[in-house]
């Protein structure tokens, strides 16, 4: 039963994700901001590796563990990444919507499950702490997901860099 409770907690936080970066990716951008928006992304992800992107996604990650503001960071994030993905999908030659990116790619899944997973245990902590339960149970399965999101993000960011690495050698151009 527990199990089944649990998945039902990552998928619902897997879809507040994907829907909180999906509304990103309506949100307008002047072209001032393009602009900025993309020299910030181009400055990050100049020299960026396996441990730059692992390390990247796992900051963010982390935050999400937090109960209660964790989601609200996470909400913040999708949205963000979203608009992002939107702006630098109109400026390459990338021709696939952000939100395909994000759940068609196995980088993408891979980081959207750790967010859920991430969201979804800092509510369950914060509906144990509010229950007063006791919160040993919580921190041994606490450990055990963040062992879990970090092989997912180190696994996500080894595809990630590869599969960037293989589309610039195809010669597109994707930031």
């Amino acid at each position: 039963m527990i199990q089944k409770i649990r998945i039902v907690y990552l998928l619902t936080f897997v879809a507040l994700y994907g829907s909180s970066f999906f509304v990103g990716t309506f949100l307008d951008v002047n072209e001032l901001e393009k602009e900025q928006l993309i020299k910030e992304i181009n400055k990050i992800t100049e020299n960026i590796d396996v441990v730059g992107i692992f390390l990247h996604n796992l900051g963010i990650t982390f935050v999400m563990f937090i109960p209660g503001a964790g989601v609200i960071w996470g909400i913040i994030s999708a949205i963000s990444t979203g608009t992002a993905f939107s702006v630098l999908s109109a400026e390459t030659s990338i021709n696939i919507h952000p939100l395909m990116a994000l759940f068609l790619t196995p980088f993408g899944l891979m980081e959207v499950v750790s967010y859920g997973i991430a969201m979804s245990r800092g509510t369950l902590i914060l509906l144990d702490v509010i229950k007063k339960k006791n919160p040993i149970k919580q921190i041994k399965r606490t450990i055990l997901e963040i062992f879990l999101v970090c092989i997912l993000l180190l696994t996500g960011a080894i595809l990630e860099i590869t599969i960037m690495n293989h589309a610039i050698e195809m010669g597109l151009e994707i930031i």
